[in-house]
């Protein structure tokens, strides 16, 4: 095979690899493009000699990481890259519905509400302005008693039925 053919080789690996990036193959795609780019190498040992087998190991060495590192700098600002790669930067403001919604719960216990649905333990009730999951201490609560909440544990409310004595 021709000098030039063994670094055309090279090249179409490269092109396997990157293209691997963007088709879900389960590697193999990047994997032949591996295997191309070696067998570029060693049969420029094997058919040129030395000093060939070297220029296409160093060059194979040189070419993989700088495709990839321009790759990644170019992708971004490229068609398909401004429709892959998020636009807006996630921060405070859509940390803060979390953050919200958890602060929120803080300020639940001692609140009152109404069971939506039949607490067996668990169920769906309106406390203060809002709908929300509720579990009760393992009893049964029906539709449309007042509720009290007792405590929360992370995102778990607990609640009890407003007329119920909580033994201690």
């Amino acid at each position: 095979m021709a000098l030039w053919g063994l670094f055309a080789l090279i090249g179409a690996g490269l092109f396997a690899i990157i293209v691997e990036v963007f088709v879900p193959a389960m590697g193999l795609i990047g994997i032949a493009g591996g295997i191309t780019i070696v067998a570029a190498v060693v049969l420029a040992f094997v058919e040129h000699g030395a000093g060939a087998g070297m220029m296409a190991l160093i060059t194979a060495a040189v070419a993989v990481p700088s495709a990839f590192a321009l790759l990644f700098r170019v992708f971004p600002h490229s068609i398909v890259g401004k429709r892959l790669i998020l636009k807006t930067m996630l921060g405070p403001s859509s940390e803060s519905r979390l953050g919200d919604s958890i602060a929120a719960l803080d300020t639940l216990v001692g609140e009152e509400g109404v069971a939506l649905t039949d607490l067996r333990p668990s169920g769906t009730a309106m406390i203060g302005n809002r709908r929300m999951s509720v579990v009760t201490g393992g009893e049964y609560i029906a539709k449309g008693t007042t509720l009290h909440v007792t405590k929360e544990e992370g995102s778990r409310v607990v609640v009890r039925a407003k007329e119920s004595k909580q033994w201690s």
